[in-house]
């Protein structure tokens, strides 16, 4: 997420469905569906907050599905 933003870009649209996983490297992911992105060229202080808002959602994104793995739930309970 810290990538797309250094490009200008909001994704706005950040939910685990739009998250492909890279097989071999767990360590890169691919975000998808740009459809609702909106861009910047010189950011405002509220656009650096979505920035830091975007950012902090996706980090737990992480913590909240390795919840359901551990549970044993399916992939798809707490999010969407």
């Amino acid at each position: 997420m810290k990538e797309i933003h250094k490009a200008g870009v909001h994704h706005q649209d950040i939910y685990p469905k739009n998250i492909l996983l890279v097989r071999g490297n767990p360590d890169r992911l691919l975000w998808i569906d740009f459809d609702v992105a909106t861009t910047f060229t010189d950011p405002e202080p509220e656009q650096l907050a979505l920035s830091d808002c975007e950012t902090e959602l996706v980090k737990g994104f992480g913590d909240a599905l390795r919840d359901d793995q551990a549970e044993g739930l399916p992939p798809n309970t707490k999010f969407y």
